[in-house]
């Protein structure tokens, strides 16, 4: 494969090098793994002074007739096959340059927490009884070395002694008496069945028992199966396989399976087909000539709620398909993924993997192999799913495409909207962007026609926008209207109660006063730790941060000037609303539903309100499946 009678280089990205000291560093590939080495693959390299290896990402590999003096040798490789494609490194490039960060924080961005290796150094016996002096302290740990059939760290080797024994275990390693070695281990582990398969080998003088046979016929129509599938079918016990194991018949392997989260299915019906009116078919034909003519694009699809984006998104799904194209589908939140998932899944089975951080580390872990391994190829999740390892990829669809969420809060501070762009050019892919409000740079270039503009302004079927209404709460101050809720708003709720009908109403602030301030000094009174206003609450008397969980007795006196009651209430929380609508329906039944109300112990995120005929029931889920009414 490579010409031995050449150098071969590996260029790098190294961990822990900080960003002003960031560069591509050079080790010489020895001549046993020339044959195994690949760009995208882990290795552990000798980095600076230190004896710990560290490690890197192979980006590039090349020949060369000689190098400098000093090139140093990477110790082994850590994988077995490439991690990460050439395409991926190139966005890591595009990453790094972009948001400052070093080339391997970009490449280690890209994969699940559980793929991490961990290299730690062991020490192994070469020679009980070396040339030459050596202490009674280090031929002490000749003998705990030769004690212990397997490699052993320092740490361990150490706790015989009441010092430090780095000089002895130097001293031991310059004359060669042990050896240093790198130990990588993963935390996660595969996951693995333990499966049975036949031998190559004749049966004429080998003697079946019934059971037997019946196994032996049942893997001859099959290369192999798990021990457990066996024995559930045909109602045996191990010990059948074990028979034909010990005749050399056949043999035990582990054969890796997958973690893969379960998803609940809404109904039980399969998916219908879907039917585009004149508007979605307008988009899907503009959007599929896109998709199909292999040049990257990008377009908004802006439409209003209920138009039916996601069934053209659908049909796009499956256009990409008949053409063996990956696709990568995005919303902001998990909270919004199981939604998408349920509805994809129904059409499109086992084709769809998930990437967010609501799944385990093994479960991430486990379907990003599997897209690796192409048993995917449809992603959904949030904004990670931008970096799924598709080869083939032709579509990316950012739903909701103006939420903050898609941009990265931790190093590398990506977006992942530039990145989607980023891929859709190197892949001569389609970036779709959807939203009901989308964001202005993007409206812009839809506007300039740098992004293609596809419509849909009606709501699908016979559905409607609903009217909306503002009302000027300066003008209700000077009608004599004091209360935190507009007349027209009241109105509407007293015509919905006489009707039977329910009302909800949203407000993002919690606490019953949204803050507190001076009437003297005219300060607000804030977090001394986060500067952010404290917000009132009425059950405890106090005032809290919402933030960092501060909280301080509300005395009436001013904590910046020490005035004594002079502190005003201002603000309308979720607590206030809610006294406030009791005093003016007072024979209405009012549910009050944020972060202080469902706080209970084992309470989980799922909670469901049911409201009818004026009879509220609020049930809460517990984790272990217990009720409250």
């Amino acid at each position: 494969m490579n010409d031995n009678s050449r150098v071969l280089v590996a260029r790098t990205a190294v961990e822990n090098v900080p960003y002003e000291n960031e560069r591509i560093f050079e080790y010489t590939i020895p001549d046993s793994l020339k044959d195994d080495v690949c760009v995208g693959m882990r290795a552990a390299v000798p980095f600076g002074n230190g004896k710990k290896s560290r490690t890197a990402f192979i980006v590039e590999l090349y020949g060369a007739d000689s190098v400098p003096e000093g090139y140093k040798q990477i110790n082994s490789l850590i994988d077995k096959y490439p991690v990460v494609s050439e395409e991926l490194i190139n966005c890591a490039r595009f990453i790094s340059e972009r948001c400052f960060c070093t080339l391997y924080e970009s490449i280690k961005a890209m994969l699940p927490a559980g793929i991490n290796y961990k290299i730690s150094m062991r020490y192994s016996l070469i020679d009980y009884c070396p040339e030459g002096y050596i202490s009674q302290t280090e031929r002490d740990i000749l003998t705990v070395l030769k004690n212990n059939e397997e490699p052993l760290t320092k740490e361990y080797i150490g706790e015989a002694f009441d010092k430090s024994i780095d000089p002895e275990i130097s001293h031991l390693e310059s004359i060669k008496a042990i050896a240093r070695i790198d130990d990588v281990s993963r935390r996660i582990k595969d996951a693995s069945i333990k499966s049975i398969r036949l031998k190559d080998i004749e049966l004429s003088d080998i003697h079946l028992t019934s059971k037997q046979s019946q196994v032996y016929d049942l893997l001859t129509m099959q290369e192999s199966a798990s021990v457990k599938e066996i024995c559930y079918f045909l109602g045996i016990t191990p010990s059948v396989t074990d028979g034909l194991v010990k005749k050399g018949i056949a043999e035990y392997f582990e054969e890796e399976t997958f973690r893969i989260p379960q998803i609940e299915c809404a109904g039980d019906k399969p998916a219908e087909e879907l039917k585009l009116n004149h508007e979605q078919m307008k988009a899907y034909d503009n959007l599929s000539k896109l998709l199909c003519d292999g040049k990257p694009h990008a377009s908004l699809l802006y439409g209003v709620t209920g138009s039916g984006k996601t069934s053209v998104f659908t049909c796009l799904i499956d256009k990409a398909l008949s053409e063996n194209k990956g696709t990568i589908v995005m919303v902001p939140e998990i909270s919004l993924t199981p939604q998408m998932i349920s509805k994809f899944k129904k059409r499109y089975g086992d084709e769809i993997a998930v990437f967010h951080s609501g799944l385990s580390m093994g479960e991430r872990l486990d379907e990003w192999k599997r897209v690796k391994l192409k048993k995917a190829h449809i992603v959904i999740g949030t904004r990670s799913a931008v970096f799924a390892p598709l080869e083939n990829l032709g579509l990316i669809i950012i739903d909701e495409e103006q939420e903050h969420t898609y941009k990265s809060e931790r190093s590398p501070r990506y977006h992942a909207r530039d990145v989607a762009k980023f891929r859709c050019v190197q892949n001569n892919a389609l970036l779709v962007l959807s939203s009901a409000t989308p964001s202005v740079e993007t409206m812009y270039y839809a506007k300039k026609g740098i992004y293609s503009l596809n419509e849909l302004p009606k709501r699908y079927g016979n559905a409607v926008l609903p009217d909306v209404i503002t009302a000027d709460m300066n003008e209700e101050a000077a009608n004599g209207n004091r209360t935190p809720f507009s007349s027209v708003l009241l109105q509407t709720i007293e015509d919905n109660l006489n009707a039977g009908r329910q009302s909800i109403i949203l407000l993002n602030r919690r606490g019953y006063n949204t803050y507190v301030s001076c009437k003297k000094c005219g300060k607000i009174v804030d977090c001394p730790n986060c500067s952010v206003s404290m917000t009132y609450h009425h059950a405890n008397n106090r005032m809290m941060c919402h933030y960092c969980g501060y909280s301080m007795p509300f005395t009436g006196v001013c904590p910046n000037c020490s005035a004594e009651n002079s502190l005003r209430l201002s603000g309308t929380g979720t607590q206030k609303a809610e006294i406030d609508l009791s005093d003016i329906f007072p024979s209405a039944r009012i549910l009050r539903l944020d972060a202080d109300s469902t706080l209970k112990k084992r309470l989980s995120r799922k909670a469901t309100v049911c409201l009818r005929k004026g009879r509220i029931r609020y049930t809460f889920r517990y984790s272990n499946g217990g009720k409250r009414a």
